[in-house]
C-alpha cells in the first residue's frame, strides 16, 4: 500500500510504504530516491546514538531526556515481529 504526500518546492512528492514494495519510492526533480536518504537518515541518526551510548554516556542522557519531552504526545511505536 503507498500513500503519496505532496511536500512542495523542489520535492514533487514523497511515498510512504506500509510494508516494503520497491515500487512505491519517491523521488524528487533529479531523481533522487528520497526513501533511501531518509533511510540512511534515520540509521546514521541511531548508530550516532548507540556509539554516544557507549562513549559520551552525558550526551546521551541529555538526548534522552530532550527526546521525552517532544515525544510525549507522540502515538506509542509498534513492534516490528517480520525483521
Amino acid at each position: 500500500m503507498c500513500e503519496v504526500m505532496e511536500i512542495g518546492g523542489s520535492v514533487s512528492c514523497l511515498t510512504l510504504v506500509n510494508g516494503w514494495d520497491s515500487r512505491c519510492i519517491g523521488y524528487d526533480s533529479s531523481g533522487v530516491a528520497w526513501g533511501r536518504r531518509i533511510m540512511k537518515a534515520a540509521v546514521d541518526r541511531v548508530y550516532t546514538f548507540l556509539v554516544l551510548k557507549e562513549q559520551d554516556r552525558k550526551t546521551y542522557e541529555a538526548l534522552l531526556n530532550l527526546g521525552e519531552r517532544y515525544t510525549t504526545a507522540w502515538d506509542e511505536p509498534v513492534l516490528t515481529k517480520n525483521f
